[in-house]
């Protein structure tokens, strides 16, 4: 240690013999709490991926450290601080915002005065140290995250309470994965979308959320000490979906010949990083979106994840440029580390603006906030993320999720023609689906009907609530004002549920459709082609019985994904035709997966599974499927 810092050491040992709270200090004897001395030293940060590690307190299906808790680096912290013994208190941060109690109370939250705060945003925490800065006029502000790990590693020594317990913990830092090598005195990357948020019941324990969550499992502690002058971690690489993105409108062709036949096999849109550690990657692409920009290209993203509630997901991005075949790599497009970020959709607004919502996990699995970001230039660039349906934290989150439903917004975006946007969206306890709504381009969703519990009529015939039966349902408004909706689950004589409304969502009817239904990891797409048609795409198994008419007119048992054509607002439905992937198996066809679909404006149909990406327009559809080169059934 220099003689400086030595001094430096002397100077915070006296003045932390100051910062103990004691009778008649003033004003703020009981809004900060109480300091410990961190000298200068040196630790190994981060953790090495793979089994064996504890599981924190808020996890599933953990199964050890997340991928950017590595590689393991060595960092020096040069300089001594003053840190926090407990995380700021409800007292406390109650001296600075009085009515932060009444908050969290009307939620039927406990408000405990000695216990950590919670229910606070990043900028709420920052506040807080700006404010007690400017009455105490000492430096306080939330610490690094190399600051909190070392720290922690070392807590049980220093004194330091809370650092493993269920309360995550606001840092400085704007996320990003740890870099290789020595860093010193280190203090996150210049600008960022989530910050980090550290705690769990391990030291290396890494989150991270959008500055404005707030949340029942999140507060913060303080460090006195001025923040380091350290430069910023530089920015990484754009990726290449985001790079050299031209702005020149398409001008979109008349459709080709109606009469003439287009299809494209399926190809991965989706393809493994060269390098394990570049972004997350699980193999497993869910709940895809698709969407086209004006300059021409297609965009899609996915979430990757090895588990739908798993904490370790990711939601990545590609570009399928205008005359191009192949897929850019994809890209991280949203992260929040530790926290589910399940579902996703991408919209592009009748102005050309690109929407992308997500849900955010809270206090379970169950109960999701929304995000919404926005595009103005072809998904090039992205505003920040922000909350605009915030899930409402209140006490007992079990019973709360039972009469919510979960914020997963994986279907299509309906506008209605006064603009009002319409979003089906995941799920009652009993598996409906609701319908939310928003009249102001996206900044703000609410419920567009509620109608009781009724969920018991959902598997009979003629029964009627005011929710789609089943999960995971597409919608669309029929020419004489009805909606119609196809769900997952809750099948009606071992057909899939269709839902019917003429009061515009209020209340649904529900009958058996001629289709067989979905299973897990199956969801389907229902849409008005501009052509005028319905398409309905959607998955069979062989035993579900879907048969299937030939070019011979032959009629045959067939499995896998298929779709179908309604020219009478959906009574009928007399194409059926196979999506294939292998030519060789006329009656099997892609297995599996979640399904996204737009039709572009040469009339071209973007169908993604959750794999692969297919175009064929409708022409296709309509002719008879091959002859099977096996025996045929003819029923």
């Amino acid at each position: 240690m220099t003689k400086y810092h030595l001094l430096l050491v002397l100077a915070l040992t006296a003045l932390l013999a100051l910062c103990q709270p004691a009778v008649g200090l003033g004003a703020t004897d009981q809004a900060r709490p109480s300091f410990v001395l961190i000298e200068p030293g040196h630790f190994r940060m981060g953790n090495t991926p793979g089994p064996g590690c504890l599981k924190p307190g808020h996890g599933h299906h953990y199964d050890g450290p997340h991928w950017d808790e590595a590689p393991v680096h060595d960092v020096r912290i040069t300089y001594p601080l003053l840190m926090s013994i407990t995380e700021v208190s409800n007292e406390a941060y109650a001296r600075f915002r009085p009515d932060h109690r009444a908050d969290v109370e009307s939620r039927g939250l406990a408000w405990e005065a000695s216990g950590p705060v919670t229910m606070v945003s990043w900028q709420d925490a920052v506040d807080y140290c700006t404010w007690l800065s400017q009455i105490e006029e000492k430096p306080y502000r939330l610490p690094t995250e190399a600051e909190w790990e070392y720290a922690a590693r070392n807590a049980e020594a220093l004194g330091l309470k809370g650092m493993d317990n269920e309360v995550g913990e606001w840092c400085h830092d704007w996320w990003a994965p740890y870099p290789k090598g020595l860093q010193t005195d280190p203090v996150g990357p210049a600008a960022g979308t989530v910050r980090v948020i550290r705690g769990g019941e391990r030291a290396s324990n890494r989150g991270g959320s959008i500055p404005e969550d707030r949340r029942v499992e999140l507060g913060f502690r303080i460090v006195q000490a001025a923040l380091p002058g350290t430069q910023p971690l530089p920015s990484p690489t754009l990726p290449q979906v985001f790079r050299d993105v031209h702005q020149a409108k398409k001008v979109w062709g008349p459709p080709g010949n109606p009469d003439e036949p287009l299809f494209e096999d399926g190809v991965e849109f989706i393809a493994r990083p060269s390098e394990p550690m570049t972004l997350p990657y699980w193999g497993r692409h869910h709940v895809p979106s698709i969407t086209w920009c004006d300059n021409g290209d297609m965009l899609a993203t996915a979430f990757t994840a090895p588990a739908d509630n798993s904490d370790q997901m990711a939601i990545l991005i590609t570009r399928l440029r205008d005359g191009h075949t192949k897929w850019d790599p994809p890209a991280r497009f949203f992260i929040a580390p530790d926290r589910n970020v399940t579902s996703a959709t991408l919209f592009r607004t009748p102005s050309g603006e690109l929407h992308h919502y997500n849900g955010l996990c809270n206090t379970r699995f169950h109960n999701f906030s929304m995000i919404k970001r926005v595009s103005v230039d072809n998904g090039a660039t992205w505003s920040k993320p922000r909350i605009v349906r915030e899930y409402p934290a209140v006490a007992g989150s079990e019973k709360a999720w039972h009469g919510e439903p979960r914020l997963w917004p994986h279907m299509d975006i309906i506008v209605l023609e006064e603009g009002t946007m319409l979003l089906p969206t995941d799920a009652y306890r009993y598996g409906g689906t609701a319908v939310f709504a928003s009249r102001d381009r996206g900044e703000s969703w609410s419920e567009w009907t509620r109608f009781g519990w009724q969920h018991k009529q959902f598997a009979r015939p003629g029964g009627q609530a005011g929710w789609i039966a089943g999960i995971h349902a597409p919608m669309v408004l029929l020419k004489d004002g009805r909606w119609l909706a196809f769900g997952r689950a809750h099948d009606i004589d071992g057909r899939s549920p269709c839902s019917i409304s003429s009061d515009q969502g209020k209340t649904w009817t529900y009958q058996a459709s001629q289709f067989p239904p979905l299973h897990p990891g199956q969801r389907a797409v229902l849409k008005r082609l501009e052509d005028g048609p319905l398409l309905f795409v959607s998955f069979a198994r062989a035993k579900d019985g879907l048969k299937m008419t030939d070019a011979e007119g032959q009629t045959r048992p067939v499995h896998g994904m298929f779709a179908a054509l309604s020219f009478d607002e959906g009574k009928t439905w007399p194409h059926v035709k196979l999506i294939p992937r292998d030519s060789d198996h006329p009656d099997m066809a892609d297995g599996g997966g979640y399904l996204s679909c737009v039709q572009t404006p040469d009339h071209v149909i973007h169908l993604l599974s959750s794999r692969r990406y297919y175009r064929f327009n409708l022409a296709w559809l309509k002719q008879p499927h091959p002859a099977s080169t096996t025996a045929t059934e003819d029923q």
